[in-house]
């Protein structure tokens, strides 16, 4: 079974729950617009820190942790070797 987005938050969660240590769940994710502040960038990609109602992402195109991100922006995810940071 092939999961296409939008990725339910209770899947997102589990996945990121489950990770075998020594791999991450790696997000994808399109921030609108309407909720990007001036040093937002359009696109996040890199490992999920933590999700709660939102989720955090640590982007590795800036290095910097990009908060407040909806289930329904993620575009792309999956599990992968952890990364040196």
């Amino acid at each position: 079974m092939q999961l296409t987005p939008p990725y339910p938050l209770p899947l997102l969660r589990a996945a990121h729950r489950g990770t075998d240590r020594g791999h991450e769940l790696t997000v994808v994710a399109a921030i609108p617009q309407a909720h990007r502040a001036a040093d937002i960038p359009r696109w996040v990609s890199g490992p999920v820190i933590g999700i709660g109602s939102l989720i955090s992402v640590h982007d590795r195109a800036t290095g910097r942790l990009v908060e407040d991100i909806h289930a329904a922006w993620i575009t792309h995810a999956t599990v992968e070797r952890e990364r040196q940071r």
